[in-house]
């Protein structure tokens, strides 16, 4: 009965099948399949397909643009942040001062000269690579050794960025920020006492944190305001492909977004706790998390045009996700349609939006597809 239906269906124009899958993109983001329930930690990549995840107990993954699969990394500790300067030069630092180092064929490990936890690493290039931890530990690789910084505090320190290698932000606990001059380190009025997790900004004028009880602060280059969350979930990573192009990830599944004007929810589809988010533009983003937890970011428009026609709890909503999730995701054919869906949705949802008439039109077909369903599932 399915192939009889994407038989069917493969005839029936494109247009037809484009508003259909609308039904539940709203999200749009989509879990991926990590092959494991290990807690993920961080994620960093020099390309899409070239993507590195950390995580607990010394695992660690790569994507290759189409799977997610383990590397052999010859340390059982847990790493909590990874930082890379090419596909060939990547660093991943944990538990116990644990850094590893990975030269494109090979991980190796490598002497940081301490014994505390590391929670954040980054760099201006390969050679010039700061690492920040437990009790106030910072660190710095020079493309031959790492050693010791003085930071000026006990607070432990969980991100770290910069602009450039004397232009550097680290953040951490009781609302600690320290910033680095190429020369020293010294701290910086926050404005909160809160606890801060990650850093990531465009420029020395324009820096975002991100902490706990839904806290970010901006900086402007001369102070950090405060910025509205909307939410109290405590926030633990984020990154943005432009300074209108924001994501910052959290706890319960909490995903936020800034297009340059405001900050908007964004439905995660997971109620687990996310750690770190990278991407390589605003339509390429991964986020991990507890419980082996990948997502990626399209960027595909997430308006429900269905939802909007028919209701989302109505028979026809019902029937049209049955026919995306239960039939034409079973084969190639329908797969196919599916992808072309993905690529081409944007422009049809727009012109759908701008051109009542058009819209009706594609009731109209759809009206028509729901009868080809009830008559093959009857």
């Amino acid at each position: 009965m399915h192939k009889n239906i994407v038989l069917k269906l493969t005839f029936i124009p494109l247009l037809v099948l484009l508003p259909v899958f609308n039904a539940d993109i709203e999200a749009s983001w989509s879990p991926m399949e990590s092959g494991t329930v290990t807690q993920l930690t961080g994620v960093w990549g020099s390309s899409g397909s070239d993507v590195f995840a950390t995580g607990f107990n010394g695992n660690l993954f790569h994507f290759d643009g189409a799977n997610w699969s383990p590397m052999s990394i010859g340390t059982t500790r847990t790493l909590r942040d990874l930082w890379g300067s090419s596909g060939s030069d990547v660093f991943a630092v944990g538990y116990n001062g644990t850094i590893i180092h990975y030269d494109g064929f090979h991980w190796s490990s490598m002497s940081s000269g301490t014994t505390d936890t590391l929670y954040g690493i980054w760099g201006s290039s390969g050679n010039d690579v700061f690492a920040v931890g437990f009790n106030g530990t910072i660190i710095h690789y020079d493309g031959f050794n790492w050693s010791p910084m003085s930071s000026g505090t006990t607070d432990t320190l969980y991100g770290i960025w910069g602009s450039s290698g004397n232009d550097v932000f680290a953040v951490g606990d009781n609302g600690t920020i320290l910033y680095f001059d190429g020369s020293n380190w010294s701290p910086m009025i926050s404005g909160t006492t809160l606890s801060l997790r990650d850093i990531w900004g465009v420029s020395e004028m324009n820096v975002s944190v991100v902490g706990a009880s839904g806290t970010i602060r901006h900086y402007d280059g001369l102070n950090w305001t405060h910025v509205s969350s909307g939410t109290t979930e405590t926030l633990y990573g984020i990154w943005g492909s432009s300074w209108n192009d924001v994501f910052v990830v959290g706890y319960n599944g909490t995903i936020l977004h800034f297009d340059g004007s405001k900050l908007t929810s964004m439905r995660s589809g997971t109620t687990e706790w996310l750690n770190d988010v990278w991407g390589t533009s605003g339509s390429d983003v991964f986020a991990v998390g507890t419980r082996g937890t990948i997502l990626h970011y399209d960027g595909i428009s997430g308006i429900c045009v269905l939802e909007l026609m028919f209701g989302e709890y109505s028979e026809e909503t019902g029937l049209l996700r049955y026919l995306r999730d239960n039939v034409l995701n079973q084969s190639p054919e329908g797969q196919e349609l599916i992808r072309l869906y993905y690529e081409l949705s944007p422009t049809i949802v727009k012109a759908m939006e701008e051109d009542e008439g058009f819209k009706q039109e594609v009731k109209e077909m759809i009206d028509g597809v729901l009868a080809l369903i009830k008559g093959e599932v009857k």
